[in-house]
C-alpha cells in the first residue's frame, strides 16, 4: 500500500456514493406540447402538455448504463475494501489508529496528535511516516 492510494480512500468513498445515485436516477420522461380538440360538438382547438418515456431507446441505453454503472462501483468498492483491510492489518494500535483517523475519518495532523494526547501537532505525521519508511525497508525498496 502507498500513500496516494490511501489518499484516493475519500475520493473513493464519493465516487461509490455518486455512482449509486446514477444508478438508481429515474428514467428521464420526455415533454412535448400538442393541438387537440375537444370531444364533443362544437370542437374546439386547444393545446395539450403530454409527458412520457421512450421505452425502446430507454431500454437498451439503461441497460447498458446500469452494467456500466454496477462495474465501476464493484472496482470502487473492491478498492475500498483493500484499503480498510490493509489498515487493519497493521499490527501496532497507535499506528493503525494514526491511520484511521488520517484516512478513514479524514482528520488533520494537528487533530490526530491531539485525540492522542500529543501536544505536538507533528507526532501524528511523524509516526505515519516512520511507519511507511519501515514497510519500505522491510520490502527492500
Amino acid at each position: 500500500m502507498d500513500k496516494q492510494k490511501l489518499k484516493q480512500l475519500r475520493d473513493i468513498r464519493y465516487e461509490i456514493q455518486t455512482l449509486t445515485k446514477l444508478l438508481h436516477k429515474k428514467k428521464e420522461t420526455l415533454h412535448d406540447v400538442v393541438t387537440g380538440s375537444s370531444a364533443e360538438f362544437p370542437y374546439t382547438k386547444h393545446v395539450m402538455h403530454i409527458e412520457g418515456i421512450d421505452y425502446d431507446k430507454e431500454k437498451d441505453n439503461r441497460e447498458r448504463i446500469c452494467l456500466k454503472l454496477k462495474n465501476r462501483i464493484e472496482i470502487a468498492e473492491q478498492l475500498e475494501y483493500d484499503i480498510l483491510k490493509w489498515i487493519d492489518s497493521i499490527e501496532d494500535s497507535k499506528t493503525r489508529t494514526i491511520f484511521t483517523l488520517r484516512y478513514i475519518d479524514n482528520k488533520t495532523w494537528t487533530q490526530i496528535s491531539n485525540i492522542l494526547g500529543k501536544y505536538y501537532g507533528d507526532y501524528a505525521r511523524i509516526t505515519h511516516d516512520r511507519y511507511f519508511e519501515k514497510e519500505r525497508k522491510e520490502k527492500g525498496l
